[in-house]
């Protein structure tokens, strides 16, 4: 039996504010100067290989698209030096990527995949950098801590109303109508009890837009493909999804450039073997359809 390989990959040392980063790039063999790349961008403190090694899957098939990719740790991520800014200050960790992909590969622009906090990120600074040609947003983060609870227990009783499954059990009379209201009830109340109590006992400060909101704004602005993919299961997610009824939101996906997919059974990191095979064929289709400018497959 012949083992299977790998295909290769340069390690690559580049500069971010005078710390080192360290990334992987992925070489494509069909590409050529002027074309398009891939970046990777991981979420919270994830390395660049990323969660079951799903990046380092991701970057191969990428490149087999003709795609050079890089992957690369964030500052004070993984193998690379400095102090982790937070993912609301990754724009010059981003740029400095963007920076050594074209430098080394000769691409003028590349497609950027984001996973969770690094999605967030990347669609924040998307709007400012005229070399993304298209992003990937897998489970944008979007939660603010003091109110999205109330949002995350609205969005679960949304999607069990809507299961036909759900409501055959009420109209049989197996669900308990009053427990479910009264629990529903109770859990909203404390919610919002302790988000009273969190912005009391804060201190004044100038308003600022929820995460969510600002995210939405930044998209709007963004004038190139915008593939959304999110996991079945997972509570970034369904915080993600609970505010897509704002008109902020509304107003970006009602643009022809942006579309939505779902991957059934899928986690946060579409750690199951199918959803993480799904993932992967949804990330290389839609990369492909922005590289050759064409419409994403649905």
């Amino acid at each position: 039996m012949t083992a299977s390989r790998t295909p290769p990959f340069t390690p690559l040392i580049f500069a971010c504010e005078d710390e080192p980063l360290v990334g992987a790039l992925h070489p494509a063999a069909q590409s050529t100067p002027g074309s398009i790349g891939g970046l990777i961008v991981s979420g919270g403190v994830q390395v660049r290989a990323g969660p079951h090694r799903s990046h380092v899957d991701l970057a191969n098939g990428l490149a087999a698209e003709g795609l050079p990719t890089l992957r690369f740790d964030r500052r004070g991520v993984g193998d690379s030096g400095g102090t982790n800014p937070g993912f609301e200050m990754a724009g010059p960790d981003i740029l400095a990527a963007i920076d050594a992909l074209c430098r080394e590969t000769g691409v003028e622009g590349c497609i950027g995949y984001g996973l969770c906090d690094g999605a967030t990120a990347l669609g924040l600074l998307a709007p400012y950098e005229p070399r993304l040609a298209g992003l990937i947003l897998m489970n944008p983060w979007t939660i603010d801590e003091a109110d999205n609870g109330n949002s995350l227990v609205m969005h679960h009783y949304r999607r069990r109303l809507r299961d036909p499954r759900q409501l055959g059990r009420l109209l049989r009379g197996e669900i308990a109508l009053g427990s479910a209201i009264a629990s529903l009830g109770s859990t909203l109340g404390r919610s919002l009890s302790r988000v009273t109590l969190d912005r009391l006992r804060a201190r004044p400060r100038p308003a600022i837009l929820p995460l969510g909101h600002r995210l939405a704004k930044a998209l709007s602005s963004f004038p190139g493909p915008i593939h959304i993919i999110l996991s079945d299961h997972d509570r970034t997610a369904s915080a993600f999804e609970a505010g897509l009824h704002t008109p902020a939101w509304k107003a970006v996906l009602a643009r022809p450039n942006v579309t939505v997919q779902r991957i059934g059974g899928a986690d946060h990191t579409c750690s199951p073997a199918t959803a993480k095979a799904a993932f992967l064929r949804e990330c290389r289709a839609a990369a492909k359809a922005m590289a050759a400018r064409e419409a994403i497959p649905a």
